[in-house]
C-alpha cells in the first residue's frame, strides 16, 4: 500500500461568531461574503498548486521512463547489428562447452582478463575448421 504524499481536505470557510450589533448586520454579511470568497479562492489556488506538483512528478517519471526506453532501444539496435553480422553457415559451439568454461572461470575466482568470452568469436571455431585456427583462437583469448 503506497504512502500518502498529499492530503487535500476542504476547510470550513465561514466559521466565526455572529456579531451582536443589529445595525452592522449588512456590513458583516458583506465582509463575511468577501472573506468566504477570499478563502475559497485561496483553497482553489492551493488545489492548483498541488495539481501542478502532481503533474510535475508525473512528467519527471515519464522523462525517466523515456530515457530508459531510449537506452533499451539502442541496445536492441546494437544486438540486431551484431546478429546480422553473424554468419549463419558457421556451426555453433555446443552449449555445454560454453557453460564449462564459464563455470570454470567463476568457481576458480579468476581475474577479469580470463573472463573474455565472446560468443561471435567462439562461433568461428567449428568442427570443420583446421586445428591451427582452433589453437590460435585459444591462445588469443585464454
Amino acid at each position: 500500500m503506497p504512502f500518502a504524499k498529499r492530503i487535500v481536505e476542504p476547510q470550513l470557510l465561514c466559521r466565526h461568531p455572529v456579531p451582536s450589533d443589529e445595525g452592522a448586520l449588512f456590513e458583516d454579511l458583506r465582509s463575511i461574503s468577501n472573506v468566504a470568497l477570499a478563502r475559497s479562492l485561496r483553497q482553489l489556488a492551493d488545489l492548483a498548486r498541488h495539481a501542478c506538483s502532481i503533474f510535475q512528478e508525473l512528467e519527471d517519471d515519464i522523462v525517466a521512463t523515456s530515457q530508459r526506453v531510449r537506452l533499451l532501444h539502442g541496445k536492441i539496435g546494437q544486438m540486431q547489428q551484431t546478429a546480422a553480422a553473424l554468419d549463419p553457415k558457421l556451426e555453433a559451439v555446443p552449449f555445454h562447452i560454453i557453460m564449462y568454461h564459464t563455470l570454470a572461470c567463476v568457481t576458480s575466482t579468476c581475474v577479469a582478463p580470463q573472463l573474455r568470452v565472446r560468443l561471435p568469436m567462439i562461433r568461428t571455431a567449428t568442427k570443420r575448421s583446421s586445428s591451427n585456427g582452433f589453437v590460435d583462437f585459444y591462445t588469443l583469448w585464454w
